[in-house]
Parts: C-alpha cells; sequence; structure tokens
C-alpha cells in the first residue's frame, strides 16, 4: 500500500499541534476508502489540470480502432497524419463532497485513539459512498453493452457474455476488468452460488467462498473467467416489481475519475493541506479555520471532482 503524498500546505500547518491531528484525520479518510468493494480503486483516476477550462482536468485513455494508413504496392499514396482523436477526455470537475469535524470533538476523544476512528470512520465513509454512489449510477447508463433483465438472476451464460462483449471491444491486453454487483439474492448471491463460481473447476484450487477476505477488496476482488468480481453496496438499484440492479463490469477506461488538488486558502488564518494517493489517485484537501458561527474551531475534508465515462464500450451492464 502506497504511503499517501501531502502535495501542498500552508505556512503555519503544524502549529498547535495540528500537524499530528492532520495526520490522524488524512489516515483515517484514507482507511475508509479502503472499504469493501471500492469501486474507485478501479477507475480511471489519472487526472491533470488543464488551462482549457477553470475547473476541468484531462484524462488519458487507451486508444482503441485508431485509423490505419496502408500503401498498395505501385502506387504513389498520399501519407496521412495517424488518428489521435478518442485519446484523451476532458472532465468536468462539478461536484464537492465534504464531511466537518468540530475541534473540540476531535480534541475531546484524543484519548490515545480509542474514540477518534468512532467519531470520524462513519462520516469519512459516508463521504466516499456518496463519491462512489455517483460513479456507480454514472457506470449503470451504460449502452453498448448489455445483458440480462430486471427481477432475474445471473447465470454463467450472461456473465459470459458480457465479458465476451467487453473483450471483443478490444480492452488492452493484461489489464483487468472488474464487476461490481448488488447485495440481492439475483446479483451477487447467483454469482456466488454458481457451481464454477463456488468450486474454482478452471483452476483446481481451492473454492473461493472457503478462503479469508472472499468477495472483498483486502483480496482484490473473486477472480472467475477473466474478471474479478465484488459484492457492494453502492450498485444502483431501482425498486419495484421487478426491481431492478445495474450490476456492472468494466475496464478502468470506461469510468473516468478526476480529483486534482484544490487552491490552498490564502488566508493566514487557515491551515491546509493537499493530500494525494498514490494507491488510488484521489486528491482531497483538509484544512482547519475558525467558524464564528459556531464559535469554535473546525476541521473540514473537502474533496472535488468530477466523472464521466471514457469508452462505453469498454463496460457493460448484467441487469437482474
Amino acid at each position: 500500500m502506497a504511503t499517501p503524498v501531502i502535495t501542498a500546505a500552508t505556512s503555519s500547518l503544524g502549529s498547535s499541534g495540528m500537524g499530528s491531528i492532520m495526520t490522524v484525520l488524512i489516515d483515517g479518510y484514507l482507511r475508509a476508502k479502503r472499504n469493501k468493494g471500492r469501486i474507485l480503486r478501479y477507475c480511471n483516476t489519472k487526472a491533470s489540470e488543464i488551462d482549457v477550462a477553470h475547473g476541468t482536468a484531462r484524462m488519458l485513455i487507451a486508444p482503441c480502432n485508431m485509423t490505419v494508413n496502408s500503401i498498395t504496392d505501385g502506387t504513389s499514396p498520399v501519407p496521412a497524419y495517424d488518428a489521435t482523436v478518442g485519446t484523451y477526455q476532458d472532465v468536468q470537475l462539478s461536484n464537492h463532497v465534504y464531511c466537518a469535524f468540530g475541534y473540540a470533538e476531535i480534541a475531546n476523544c484524543l484519548d490515545k485513539g480509542r474514540s477518534l476512528d468512532a467519531l470520524m470512520e462513519g462520516r469519512t465513509t459516508s463521504m466516499f459512498n456518496t463519491i462512489e454512489k455517483t460513479v456507480a449510477t454514472l457506470a449503470s447508463t451504460f449502452s453498448t453493452n448489455v445483458v440480462g433483465a430486471a427481477g432475474t438472476p445471473v447465470t454463467e451464460a450472461s456473465y459470459d457474455e458480457l465479458r465476451a462483449m467487453i473483450v471483443n471491444a478490444q480492452v488492452p491486453d493484461g489489464e483487468a476488468l472488474h464487476g461490481f454487483l448488488a447485495p440481492g439474492v439475483n446479483a451477487w448471491v447467483s454469482l456466488s452460488n454458481l457451481p464454477h463460481f463456488r468450486e474454482w473447476r478452471m483452476t483446481g484450487v481451492t473454492a473461493p467462498d472457503k478462503l479469508p477476505n472472499y468477495g472483498t477488496d483486502v483480496s482484490g476482488g473473486t477472480w472467475f473467467k477473466s474478471a474479478y468480481n465484488h459484492e457492494s453496496q453502492n450498485v444502483s438499484e431501482i425498486s419495484g416489481s421487478p426491481s431492478n440492479a445495474y450490476n456492472f463490469m468494466f475496464h478502468q477506461d470506461s469510468l473516468l475519475v478526476a480529483m486534482v488538488d484544490m487552491a490552498l486558502p490564502m488566508s493566514k488564518s487557515v491551515e491546509a493541506a493537499n493530500v494525494y494517493d498514490p494507491d488510488s489517485g484521489i486528491s482531497f484537501q483538509v484544512k482547519r479555520y475558525w467558524d464564528f458561527t459556531a464559535d469554535a474551531d473546525v476541521v473540514k475534508i473537502d474533496s472535488l471532482f468530477g466523472c464521466a465515462k471514457g469508452r462505453d464500450e469498454w463496460g457493460g451492464l448484467c441487469l437482474t
């Protein structure tokens, strides 16, 4: 697991004991991110801010179906430049989420760290869930590759069909596909009860549901027929009769999540730091300031992000 990097900070960072609390909050936030079935870990998060438009990040994606120029012997061909359309996409940073803590709350619970996790874990996990639900909602709009139907279970045939659709769209060799399924009887339960999934006959190793960390991100997901599979509470579901879950499988370049450093506050009364997590490509800002309306110090974690589909044909849905 890579160590998070503080990319920028105000000059007063570390005064009044803020440095140690900042470190605790950063560690806690990243620990909340590394929860069960984390979608962000497998998206393309390699974004860079560009000058074309304010609040825009440019994201490189793998080329596909580029123009190929052929030459026939005995002719005088006119050379043509290679096509470069589709090798990047600009993503608008239009979503801003945060969670805030009263500084007194944090100071009062520094009882050798025993109660700090309880104070912040729920808020930071909820913040990550908000981001990931946004990404999963975007995934529910995949339109090129769709199998299954509302109210029907995942079958081995539908799983194979969806995987084959994505592979036939020329996803890069050697880069993993990941599937995320809702924790319902027709989704994850049906997949995990397939005889081949449980017995893992293709590899001859121990059944995956008998292994530690089964179905979790600690093990990178459960490998089955060229894709890693995860159970996730953030998969989009629509209640009704029948209900509909938008389980999805994707290559990283089909879901783009851009997070870049936010501008540091100019005020000398604010202590702030931007943090980048190399493990996931996530950037966020932690700051402390005086809230005159609450008459108290506040510590706040902010994340500015945008998400977009890269290559729709490199993702797909298995409706259940």
